[in-house]
């Protein structure tokens, strides 16, 4: 490869839009910084309580055309743990409320997440150990998936998502 394209690329959320194909390039490192805690190989249960108002849906970041959703947009960590750890997702999407990020026990939202990017950066940077898009298919295949079931964008406040893996087609 020509010296002076052999560059790292981070790629912040979305990885890609539903309807895009997955970037399958080996520079490219996808932030998943909730990858860096320290966490025990299984859990039972990913709760996420997410409160956004109408302001947030007017803005880009609620417009499922440029962000692909709410799953992809403010679910894609929780479900990405949900399925590194075997675990079962809950969401909801609420107006105004209690926000909650639970992984079992862990209070997620309690962590330093400056000291989850920093290790993410270094990981990516200095030893070449970020989440390539590559890895990441089947969680784009979830995301997709439980958009069509759950929805894009307002029509998700209020429902509660669960998604639980399909044993059958692992």
């Amino acid at each position: 490869m020509n010296e002076k394209y052999d560059k790292k690329i981070i790629c912040e959320k979305p990885m890609c839009l539903p309807w895009e194909p997955v970037i399958d390039d080996d520079r490219v490192n996808v932030v998943l910084q909730l990858r860096w805690m320290d966490l025990p190989k299984k859990a039972n249960l990913i709760k996420v309580t997410m409160a956004r108002n109408d302001a947030y849906f007017k803005l880009w970041e609620g417009n499922p055309r440029k962000t692909g959703g709410l799953l992809y947009h403010l679910f894609i960590h929780y479900i990405d743990l949900a399925l590194l750890l075997d675990a079962k997702f809950e969401g909801r999407v609420i107006s105004e409320g209690k926000q909650i990020r639970m992984v079992d026990d862990i209070d997620i939202m309690k962590l330093g997440m400056n000291d989850l990017y920093f290790k993410m950066y270094n990981d990516i940077i200095n030893h070449d150990k970020g989440v390539k898009p590559k890895d990441l298919f089947y969680l784009h295949w979830w995301l997709d998936r439980n958009s069509d079931i759950y929805g894009y964008g307002t029509d998700l406040l209020d429902k509660k998502i669960i998604i639980e893996h399909d044993r059958e087609i692992l």
